[in-house]
């Protein structure tokens, strides 16, 4: 044994030891214990994160615990808020009830050791998890992430990587267990379903499949509660826990359906150990881990009851030979799309999937029940709506792209209030807008192919002014929503929305016009024919005019 392995590591213990990094409304910053982000969570403005990543992990894990410790003695356990009312008294409160959270604290501090010989939080005690040769924690962290869709692995693992403090390994730990990839895993010893050391066919963790959605609030409290789901026979059955309260953990695992909603924020998507060693100055650094195979989660045919921060897409049914016994799931999570910003899937993040058809999309659950919290009250608030994922490939065996994005959303358009609501008139505006950029697309190929362009040429002109606008768009289009907050004055919106719209759109068309040569004067003939069989010509006149036409007919000035 090396050495400088800790045979007995000092305790650090994440329900008091300080390992979340958070920022307070008044705009300082700091680093607290799970007990004390919960005790002060209504000063706390949020918490921050190494890469977005990490927070929904993080976030559920912490509402698991509020869950669990706001349950009055004399109910089941896990069955807080078992009511809208109880949720609302909650929400009213300055602060949430410390005494609830000490008591919580005080009862299961001895699972939440980093380092535990027996039952290391959300690990396997190395006695029960052992390799081959333990490798880098370059298998939990990321190469530095900012931004939306920037590469979070890179292409080869660093076989020296920086050691990690306690407190950064447990933010790891919770991320490694959420996003992990797929592919071939080193084999415990102990685990009877590992084959010459390697375990095969295992799944992305479980946020790896969504498309991650979370409301947040002005105050880490708010954020809380935005995300504290009212329990009921959906989300929630006998038998309900968090992982840490069901006892240590074994190299064996297993292919299941979640108990309920407690069970799935806690999953542990694999069988890991940290391994800790002196840092030569009294201190404890984690430079080598262990992360075999873990928990694979059941696919539901209503995994919609189940999994609320995702919105869902309704499955086509199978026919044919694509049948088979097998039950096809009614519903698949919508993913989010690589370089798309966040507004523009606003159909299925609001349950209007295609736009208008109401039974293609589900909205998540999260904010299906928060809409359902503010229904009949006044002033309604504006959140912000965050989105998380990651792209993989490989065969989900690497980590190719992540998704980030924010999103003022007022809670006003999830109210579904008869076939005019604001918020599926909202994204019928967003759909417009679309139409207005594919007429951007089409003229950016016209006057390519008129000036002698090949296919290759026509589409990087078309792509390259759509991602243009929608980007000349975004600023606009953030500050124009958080104002959309009076169902009265839908009108208003539509015709504010539609010039700023027409408006950049016609900006980008000027600009492609006056960078197109004379020779996009001359009458070309495409390979192609229109509707009416007829041959389609094109030429600078001809382009400017359909684009004219299209704009007109999607970003009217007229009645909706």
């Amino acid at each position: 044994m090396d050495a400088a392995v800790v045979n007995t590591p000092a305790d650090f213990n994440l329900m008091d030891d300080p390992w979340l990094p958070y920022i307070t409304t008044r705009g300082t910053g700091g680093t607290g214990s799970i007990r004390h982000v919960l005790t002060h969570a209504h000063e706390i403005r949020d918490l921050t994160v190494d890469v977005p990543t990490q927070y929904p992990p993080i976030l559920r894990m912490l509402v698991a615990i509020l869950h669990r410790a706001l349950a009055d003695k004399g109910t089941a356990p896990g069955t807080f808020p078992w009511s809208a009312g109880q949720w609302k008294a909650l929400h009213r409160q300055e602060r949430l009830p410390e005494d609830r959270v000490a008591l919580y604290a005080d009862t299961w501090r001895n699972v939440f050791g980093l380092f535990d010989q027996e039952q290391p939080f959300l690990q396997v005690a190395k006695k029960k998890l052992t390799t081959e040769q333990d490798k880098t924690v370059a298998l939990l962290v990321s190469d530095a992430s900012s931004g939306n869709n920037v590469p979070l692995f890179s292409s080869h693992r660093d076989e020296s990587p920086s050691p990690l403090t306690p407190a950064q390994a447990a933010r790891w730990l919770l991320h490694v267990h959420a996003w992990d990839t797929a592919g071939i895993k080193t084999g415990a010893k102990e685990d009877p379903k590992a084959k010459a050391g390697k375990t095969t066919g295992n799944h992305t963790g479980p946020l790896g499949d969504l498309g991650v959605v979370v409301p947040v609030g002005n105050t880490l409290k708010e954020t809380l509660l935005f995300n504290l789901l009212v329990l009921d026979g959906d989300l929630t059955s006998d038998g309900d826990r968090p992982v840490w309260e069901r006892g240590p953990l074994s190299a064996e695992w297993d292919t299941r359906v979640p108990v309920g909603l407690l069970d799935r924020y806690t999953w542990v998507g694999r069988r890991v150990r940290l391994v800790p060693e002196n840092d030569g100055d009294g201190g404890v650094v984690v430079r080598r881990a262990v992360v075999c195979a873990g928990d694979r989660v059941e696919p539901l045919v209503k995994p919609q009851i189940r999994e609320p921060h995702t919105a869902w897409l309704k499955n086509r049914p199978k026919t044919g030979k694509e049948a088979s016994d097998r039950p096809t799931s009614l519903y698949r999570p919508n993913r989010h799309t690589p370089g798309q910003e966040l507004w523009r899937g606003l159909g299925g993040l609001l349950g209007w999937d295609r736009y208008l058809d109401q039974d293609d999309s589900l909205k998540p659950q999260v904010l299906h029940r928060l809409a359902k919290h503010f229904a009949k009250g006044r002033n309604l608030p504006v959140i912000q709506l965050r989105a998380y994922g990651i792209s993989y490939g490989l065969q989900n065996a690497v980590i190719g792209d992540t998704y980030f994005d924010t999103l003022p959303l007022p809670v006003v358009l999830l109210l579904e209030g008869g076939t005019r609501n604001l918020g599926k008139l909202v994204v019928k505006w967003v759909a417009d807008t679309e139409e207005a950029a594919r007429a951007l697309g089409h003229l950016a190929a016209d006057l390519a192919f008129a000036e002698g362009g090949d296919p290759d040429t026509e589409k990087d002109a078309r792509d390259r002014v759509t991602r243009q606008y929608f980007t000349d768009l975004d600023h606009h289009f953030r500050s124009w929503i958080s104002k959309t907050t009076d169902p009265d004055l839908e009108e208003e919106y539509r015709v504010e929305w539609y010039g700023i719209a027409r408006r950049e759109a016609r900006a980008l068309a000027d600009d492609l016009v006056s960078r197109t040569g004379p020779s996009a004067l001359r009458t070309r003939t495409r390979k192609e024919k229109n509707r009416n069989g007829e041959p389609i010509k094109v030429n600078l006149v001809i382009a400017q005019q359909s684009f004219n036409h299209r704009l007109r007919r999607h970003l009217t000035t007229g009645e909706v």
